[in-house]
């Protein structure tokens, strides 16, 4: 589950020009440029690629730690204790 989507992809678009991303419940789909990638998440993290350049390798890994930081560890971050 993702902490904050709006958040998130805020941040993908202003530093990458990030745009075309798509949520679901266990897993984020990018498509960067040329590139198109899926990260997965549970217990960890699984980066499926379906293609990268070589020349965005750095920018793919950054991509994948931004969405790495808003992975909810645990339980809703959103749910408040009463």
């Amino acid at each position: 589950m993702i902490k904050d989507k709006t958040k998130m992809l805020k941040e993908l678009e202003e530093k990458f020009n990030c745009t075309d991303i798509d949520i679901y419940d266990d897993m984020v789909s990018v498509s960067y440029g040329f590139n198109n990638f899926e990260v997965q998440f549970g217990s960890e993290l699984s980066i499926n690629t379906m293609s990268l350049l070589a020349d965005d390798l750095k920018e793919v890994g950054q991509i994948i730690s931004v969405i790495g930081k808003y992975v909810a560890k645990g339980e809703d971050d959103s749910k408040t204790v009463a």
